[in-house]
This record gives C-alpha cells, structure tokens and sequence, in this order.
C-alpha cells in the first residue's frame, strides 16, 4: 500500500497590521463538491516564518475549527503591514504539528479500527 501524498496549496495577500480571519470551506460544502479535503492551515510571514497565533506554540496553524472540521484562524493578528503566505494543506498523520497537538494518539490503533478513512 502507498502512502497518500498530500500536496499543498500556497496564496499570497498584502496585509495590513490588525486582525484577519481566514477559513478553508470544504467539510461544509461537501453536498456540492465530490471530493471535500480535510484541510490545514498555515500562515507565514514574507520571510517564510509561521507567525505567532495568540500564545500557542504552533503558531498561525489549525487543523479543525471548533463548530466542523473545516479549518479556520479566527482573529489572526498581522504583527506588521507586508506580504503574507496562506498554506492550505491536508491533513495526513505525519504533518509536523501533529504530535504536539496530540500527544500519544495511537495512530496504528486508529488506523487499524478505520481502514476507510
């Protein structure tokens, strides 16, 4: 068995210092879309870095939003005006951020109890 690749998405804005909320909306249009992804977001600065997302020490990252499993950065605060770098990925086990969000998460276990998914 292959392993499924996960190929990112990238986007570029011109931000202004102040807040800004992005989403991803696929879960929730899965009834108009015949291939919805579980996304991942990441958002850089111009230098390539995550920027900071309130205290948590992922940074601008988010797996699932907290009403579905679409992801969003609510409130995301832009440090400084200038370009900034919006990643959309999908999530797979072996994003780097995974073992910090959930530690100890039996993925075999998982896997083995969910083939399909």
């Amino acid at each position: 068995m292959t392993k499924p690749v996960s190929e990112s998405d990238f986007y570029s804005f011109a931000g202004s210092k102040g807040t800004v909320t992005i989403e991803v909306l696929s879960q929730i249009l899965k009834h108009r879309f015949a291939n919805p992804i579980d996304a991942v977001l990441r958002v850089y600065d111009s230098s390539g870095d995550k920027i900071a997302y309130y205290d948590g020490q992922l940074g601008a990252f988010n797996d699932d939003g907290f009403e579905r499993p679409d992801a969003i950065l609510l409130d995301l605060q832009l440090p400084a005006d200038g370009l900034y770098i919006v990643e959309v990925d999908t999530f797979n086990f072996e994003i780097p951020e995974f073992g910090q969000y959930l530690p100890g998460f039996d993925v075999g276990g998982f896997c083995a109890a969910n083939p399909s998914d």
